[in-house]
């Protein structure tokens, strides 16, 4: 005899562990585009304090030339960026950058749902990535996390 039940509550179960697994675990930072980086920086770091834990070029994003991190008292994380030239237009506004379980997952349930992907996953080659994404809203976001499930 079938305990269907137990049958129905499993694949409740595993429908809830898929539904996590693309789920947010938060807002990491808040990418902040500029066109003129070190008055942007100079301003942050005079009028509010903040000075860069780590700046430098921008050798991984596709997008980007520059960054600086600054890191706010409550732990808030603020990237100043600089895009290339070329893609100014497209990083015009602030970026919130949500953290995932799952990048892949993630990335793909956002196109069946009509997203539009801004090139590939950027991958760190330490199992950990990132990539951009417009919703049909036309809001830009950062996506990242681990390139495999991780467990929680």
């Amino acid at each position: 005899m079938v305990n269907h039940a137990t049958s129905h509550s499993g694949s409740k179960a595993s429908q809830v562990d898929s539904y996590i697994s693309v789920c947010i675990e938060g807002i990491d930072r808040i990418l902040i585009p500029t066109t003129n980086f070190q008055r942007d920086l100079t301003y942050f770091s005079q009028h509010f304090g903040l000075s860069p834990q780590q700046r430098g070029r921008a050798t991984n994003d596709p997008f980007l030339e520059a960054y600086a991190i600054l890191e706010t008292p409550n732990g808030l994380v603020l990237e100043l960026v600089k895009p290339k030239q070329e893609y100014e237009h497209v990083f015009a506004a602030p970026i919130y950058c949500y953290t995932v379980r799952n990048l892949i997952e993630k990335r793909d349930s956002l196109v069946r749902d009509g997203s539009e992907l801004l090139g590939d996953v950027v991958d760190t080659q330490q199992g950990w990535g990132w990539f951009y994404v417009r919703s049909q809203a036309g809001i830009l976001s950062q996506i990242q996390g681990p390139l495999t499930t991780t467990e929680s």
